[in-house]
């Protein structure tokens, strides 16, 4: 799907700022490479926008944008869309606390011109924090508590289709695993590579080609793995705010001048 395609999905789906977007890209199993070959996939669209100057400045709440093909509460059907857009305040919120698929945006490919080409881009390292390990490990607990049974079942919890073919939720399985191999890589390099080089290792997680055991004994390894990760990396201890701050609004005054929603400065 191209950049043009997605953002037409999005207009579709109710998304009223699709001139405001400034990074648009399909993200999930395509995004990391693990689709399974032949299968119809779930298509998930992440964007970027600056929302105008009113929505910004006044009293309206809005942080992001959800949509799809399905509802929201409802298990996905191969091929149906998922659709989340985020404010860039909201996206670099999330991202100095080291939201591990929002930090993801910066090492996507981004197709569009904008403030996100020519001034986020440019500046991907004031995103970067030794302890955004500690939020990786995290959601890869999340994925932990979808295989226990912790988080329930249906659309947030456990695949019971996938527990009734292969003993347990192999996509969560596939997913814990790819959070660690990400936290390894970004605590040494300051950067996520996409699609995973592990893309081979992840498909066979989740063709279910991983016993229990085998897939545990590995997390637990790969959770060690990612805390010395953690303790050696020459990252900044933690993401200077204020710096992100202006740059930010550096962003917004750009791109509200170059729409002419403002006076010239």
């Amino acid at each position: 799907m191209n950049t043009q395609e997605m953002i037409d999905h999005l207009r579709t789906a109710g998304f009223k700022s699709t001139r405001e977007l400034i990074h648009v890209f399909q993200g999930g199993s395509y995004q990391h490479g693990a689709s399974i070959p032949g299968k119809i996939s779930d298509v998930d669209i992440f964007g970027i926008y600056v929302d105008i100057p009113s929505m910004a400045l006044g009293v309206t709440d809005e942080s992001h944008f959800t949509g799809g093909t399905q509802d929201q509460y409802e298990r996905n059907r191969p091929g149906d869309e998922d659709y989340k857009c985020y404010t860039l305040r909201r996206w670099a919120e999330l991202a100095c606390k080291g939201n591990p698929t929002i930090l993801g945006f910066l090492f996507t490919d981004c197709t569009m011109s904008g403030v996100w080409r020519d001034y986020i881009l440019p500046n991907k390292n004031l995103f970067k924090a030794r302890t955004h390990a500690k939020a990786f490990l995290g959601y890869a607990k999340s994925q932990v508590a979808r295989l226990d049974g912790a988080a329930g079942k249906g659309k947030h919890g456990q695949r019971p289709e996938l527990e009734k073919e292969f003993g347990y939720d192999t996509k969560a399985a596939m997913h814990l695993m790819r959070l660690l191999f990400e936290a390894e890589e970004y605590m040494r390099t300051g950067t996520i590579t996409y699609p995973r080089p592990e893309k081979d290792l992840l498909l066979d997680i989740r063709l279910g080609k991983w016993t229990w055991d085998k897939l545990f004994a590995e997390y637990f390894k790969m959770e060690q793995v990612v805390e010395k990760a953690m303790e050696d990396s020459k990252l900044p201890d933690r993401v200077d705010r204020g710096r992100i701050s202006e740059l930010i609004a550096s962003c917004y005054l750009e791109h509200w001048n170059e729409r002419e929603l403002i006076e010239s400065l």
